[in-house]
């Protein structure tokens, strides 16, 4: 500032090319906008006392800003995303610094550095917070030369929605049994599904298809195969993938254990004749460490069949005699282990009728000869025609611990008999089989009376007349389990 010798003070800018961008001003203020350009500043001061002007020039120069030139591999991608850059410049002496935001404009990272050039990945995987939405981040690049210039460029690139596969399915399943799995799968519109089923018991992956109802609906059915005592347990894989519209993929992989059924057996009981009543005797088996929750016994039909506690373990069976021929009876176990895998046995019990013997007909306590031809065998039931039993009859008839008679006819063809000179008693035993060999016994005792018997008993039979035919000369032997009284008679020679 010359205030003694200039007036006043104008400014004027020209460009490179020598034409005026700024001025004349009285005052300097003007920007180079362009890096790598120059122009000229002129100043002129007027004479403060009307002497001759004075001018003055002087050039300004820009730096050249550094290059922010770069590209990304790929501007799109499914989560997570690893964006690459490629094609950045590398210049002594600058430095890069590389900003994310997300698409809300916030900062995620920031990092500084080119890497390895000719690829670089400063932020490593990005993740899509989304598994329906597309989600936009930007990088802004920022490039600052030794100088102080700096220059930055933006890019922006899409992370697509990656399938969050998920679904629920039962840790456990017995054997022969079914299941369904509930799909929780988040994805954009129109995924696909693919289900895969692997037996992994081995410890290799081995596909089983075949045990999958449908393998692309979202929600199928698992059919498993019968796995059974003494079958170990087996490992199921299950895995889903999830695939979007745009092809991005996830998947998951959840274990079921196939548990292999208990055996539900107990032992075999043949036919019999009833009544029968029997301790049954319960030999179901499951796999270790497994135990037994619950036993389950039935049998149909219900009429006259009983069992003492259905949930016990070895109950007890009453069966009663079918009246005629036979019954069958169903009985079944059902066994139920402590993870409630089940099997159930059934067996065929028939229970042949017992034949009823009887007889009527028969007195006791009469005279001998006892004709056994008035016994009515009224024998009964338990043969398989009723109008005409078909069985075997076995007659015993025994005297003092003796058998004086044996017979297979309907009824005894004998006589009871009594030579004594006291009661006599028989022991008449009828055993009936019937054709299913089921036997049933009566006995009967009848007393047979012995008849009177006359024994004449005498000092002497000859002596003088007079003689005297009277006590105590002649007297009659007593048999008081005989005779019940005694008539003497006297006959003459004539």
């Amino acid at each position: 500032t010359f205030i003694t010798a200039n007036s006043s003070v104008l400014w004027t800018v020209y460009n490179s090319s020598g034409n005026i961008v700024y001025g004349p001003s009285s005052s300097i203020n003007y920007t180079i906008n362009d890096p790598n350009d120059s122009l000229w500043v002129e100043l002129k001061a007027i004479s403060l006392n009307g002497c001759q002007d004075d001018y003055d020039s002087l050039m300004f120069k820009t730096i050249d800003n550094p290059d922010t030139t770069w590209s990304l591999l790929s501007n799109q991608g499914c989560s997570p995303f690893t964006p690459t850059i490629s094609s950045a410049v590398s210049t002594p002496g600058v430095t890069h610094t590389w900003k994310l935001f997300d698409s809300l404009g916030s900062l995620v990272q920031s990092v500084s550095g080119l890497g390895t050039i000719p690829t670089y990945s400063p932020f490593g995987a990005i993740n899509n917070p989304s598994s329906t939405n597309s989600a936009t981040f930007s990088i802004w690049h920022i490039v600052t030369a030794g100088t102080g210039c700096k220059d930055s460029s933006l890019l922006s690139f899409i992370i697509l929605p990656t399938p969050d596969a998920d679904f629920n399915i039962a840790n456990n399943i017995c054997g022969l049994d079914s299941l369904s799995v509930t799909n929780n799968s988040i994805s954009s519109a129109n995924p696909i599904y693919q289900w895969s089923a692997y037996d992994y018991s081995p410890g290799s992956w081995i596909k089983a298809s075949s045990i999958i109802s449908d393998a692309t609906v979202t929600n199928p059915t698992f059919s498993f195969p019968d796995l059974q005592y003494p079958d170990n347990d087996k490992t199921y894989k299950i895995k889903l993938i999830v695939s979007s519209a745009d092809n991005c993929l996830d998947s998951i992989v959840k274990d079921v254990s196939l548990l292999a059924r208990p055996l539900a057996r107990f032992d075999s009981i043949n036919p019999n004749c009833g009544p029968i009543s029997v301790t049954l005797n319960n030999t179901s088996q499951t796999n270790t460490p497994r135990l037994f929750s619950t036993y389950s016994w039935s049998i149909n039909p219900s009429s006259g069949a009983t069992i003492n506690s259905t949930s016990a373990i070895n109950p007890i069976l009453n069966i009663a005699a079918p009246t005629s021929d036979s019954i069958d009876y169903t009985l079944t176990l059902i066994a139920v282990d402590d993870q409630g895998c089940s099997d159930t046995t059934q067996q065929l019990i028939r229970v042949y009728a017992k034949p009823t013997a009887q007889f009527t007909g028969v007195s006791s306590g009469v005279c001998q000869p006892y004709d056994l031809n008035v016994i009515n065998n009224t024998s009964s039931s338990g043969f398989s025609s009723q109008t005409s039993p078909a069985g075997i009859f076995s007659w015993t008839i025994s005297n003092n611990g003796n058998i004086v008679h044996t017979s297979n006819l309907t009824k005894p063809n004998f006589s009871l008999t009594n030579t004594g000179v006291i009661d006599s008693t028989y022991i008449i035993r009828l055993i009936v089989e019937n054709d299913k060999g089921c036997l049933d016994t009566v006995n009967q005792s009848i007393t047979i009376h012995p008849d009177a018997k006359a024994i004449i008993k005498a000092n002497k039979t000859i002596d003088c007349a007079p003689f005297i035919i009277a006590n105590p000369n002649v007297y009659d032997s007593t048999f008081i389990t005989a005779n019940s009284s005694v008539l003497w008679t006297v006959y003459n020679s004539s």
